[in-house]
């Protein structure tokens, strides 16, 4: 994020730039490649394989989000494999795309290649800098179309302006990047809003109604197109009807109960785990402003579309991060992304003395802050590029917010195993528990997988998520106790019993009540993961036993 310039650069200071980029991919990727999977992404996973088996989405597993991301899992997994390197690699793909396409495509023409090199590394400094719950997201996966789109509305917008191009050529442009902004739709329905502030900015800016009118009914068509196909491919294979329940009667509580749980302390814990990366929101905000209110001045030159495009992007992708969307970590990769290449993109000019220390100075604490550079991490460098990677290995690259123990779910495996368990015999109880279905290639007995979660963010559903399960015949349920909600009181009660199952004594006798199916008896424990015995009747789980109660 150096000094933008229109000069050329120095053969010297572009190999410097250059030499930054490779050394933090050198030192990044391995381990980022073979740092295991996060919940969702195994979800989605699971979803997928399901899909290809023959299974409906929607109707067999519970699921908010709109299709496009099992589509692409389905995708890798035919042309990869099931390895989690594989989505890592896809990952890394689609994250290189989206910068590539800043740098080369939306940046103005001008700026030195070694800027664009800087601007390249700062932005993988940022990604791998993240926790892993920020890989393989959706939200990072939609920046290339969205970026993708907007760089061509930019050519678009100079196109009507210059009006050197037919309407009918303008139409099919249109057309393409209606396409381009939908597929990013699928993943996400957020990316309308984007598309709609940048296509009135642009409009704004241009004015030319007729050519105006063109390009609009292009994008229009583009986008009619791209979701027609997919609501084709959903009534075609059986899951409409379920996908549209969800959207209209599940998700407007679902979305109710995110904007509940967003208290003081989940901001306070966002702000920690994404510093000092998010900071840049302070600089990047005003900059952003008096891009857009440049581009409005008579006097405005070419290099001002593209940043005042980019600008209304990040703009609107921020606030409906904060304000829309659920405290996710990697909810907020994308707008910081792009808050990183607004920012440099103001220094196309003169930059002060401050203004260098300033930058200079994040960059430092940027880097000293990042993991890339602790012991720890460069110490699992070499182990990272073995094969077989020990287990431990394993959970050490997941780092400290990595809330699975690969090795015990191991463990619980081979006593389900053990056990000769079918398909459909465990329920998994918490969200990081997909794990063992993914290890086990399990199906959930039900379609509410992430069953806990969904109790908390659907509480009037509950009686409906636990009927499914009563009717359900189950013989192990897999809980993890400290993350299950239960009162600090339950936890001892359960440990307690476990304890009396490990040393043979007798179970003890307590008046602290267990809820519902917590209070099931415990056969194998792993760590904080217990098994509990459910039987096979399903009769048996009919009972007058109470619910789980949650905090």
């Amino acid at each position: 994020m150096s000094n933008v310039n229109t000069t050329s650069s120095k053969p010297e200071s572009v190999g410097l730039a250059i030499f930054v980029l490779v050394a933090i991919l050198a030192v990044a990727v391995p381990p980022f490649l073979r740092t295991p999977l996060t919940n969702d992404a195994i979800y989605y996973d699971l979803q997928a394989r399901h899909l290809v088996d023959g299974g409906k989405l929607y109707e067999d597993m519970f699921e908010p989000n709109l299709p496009g991301v099992v589509w692409l899992h389905v995708a890798v997994r035919s042309i990869a494999g099931d390895s989690w390197e594989a989505l890592r690699v896809f990952d890394l793909l689609m994250f290189s795309a989206a910068v590539f396409i800043a740098v080369r495509w939306i940046v103005p023409k001008g700026v030195s290649a070694r800027s664009r090199y800087y601007l390249a590394a700062a932005c993988f400094l940022f990604y791998f800098s993240q926790t892993t719950w920020c890989h393989c997201q959706r939200d990072v996966w939609m920046t290339v179309p969205v970026l993708g789109a907007l760089a061509l509305r930019i050519r678009q917008t100079e196109r009507i302006q210059s009006g050197t191009v037919s309407n009918t050529i303008l139409f099919g442009l249109g057309v393409l990047e209606g396409l381009v902004w939908g597929a990013g739709v699928w993943l996400k329905p957020h990316v309308v809003l984007m598309a709609g502030m940048v296509w009135i900015l642009s409009v704004t800016m241009t004015r030319q109604w007729r050519r105006i009118a063109v390009d609009s009914a292009g994008l229009l068509v583009g986008g009619l197109i791209i979701g027609g196909a997919g609501v084709g491919w959903m009534m075609s294979v059986g899951c409409w009807s379920a996908f549209w329940e969800t959207m209209t009667k599940w998700n407007p509580e679902y979305a109710t109960s995110g904007q509940a749980h967003k208290t003081f302390i989940r901001y306070l814990e966002l702000l920690y785990f994404l510093s000092p990366w998010v900071w840049l929101h302070v600089l990047a905000v005003p900059v952003a402003c008096l891009a857009i209110r440049r581009s409005f001045r008579a006097d405005r030159t070419d290099s001002d579309l593209p940043v005042a495009l980019l600008s209304i992007c990040y703009l609107t992708w921020t606030i409906q991060a904060f304000a829309l969307q659920h405290l996710f970590h990697y909810i907020h990769v994308a707008p910081i992304l792009l808050g990183i290449v607004v920012v440099a993109m103001s220094f196309r000019s003169r930059v002060s003395s401050l203004g260098r220390v300033g930058v200079l100075g994040f960059v430092t604490v940027a880097v000293l802050c990042s993991p890339l550079l602790r012991f720890e991490r460069l110490g699992l460098w070499w182990p990272s590029i073995r094969s077989p990677l020990p287990v431990r290995v394993a959970e050490r690259l997941g780092g400290a917010t990595a809330n699975r123990q690969l090795e015990d779910i191991d463990k619980v495996a081979d006593f389900l195993a053990e056990n000769e368990v079918g398909t459909r015999d465990v329920w998994c109880y918490n969200s990081e528990l997909v794990a063992l279905y993914d290890r086990m290639r399990l199906t959930p007995p039900t379609r509410y997988v992430y069953t806990l979660e969904l109790l908390v963010f659907l509480p009037s559903r509950r009686q409906e998520i636990w009927q499914a399960h009563r009717n359900t015949p189950i013989r192990y349920l897999v809980a993890n106790i400290e993350t299950s909600l239960l009162r600090d009181q339950q936890i001892r009660e359960v440990k307690d019993r476990a304890r009396s199952l490990r040393t043979g004594g007798d179970m003890p006798e307590s008046d602290i009540p267990l809820p519902y199916p917590l209070d099931s008896p415990i056969v194998y424990t792993a760590g904080n993961y217990y098994v509990f015995d459910l039987g096979t009747n399903p009769q048996t789980l009919v009972s007058d036993r109470p619910h789980a109660t949650l905090k």
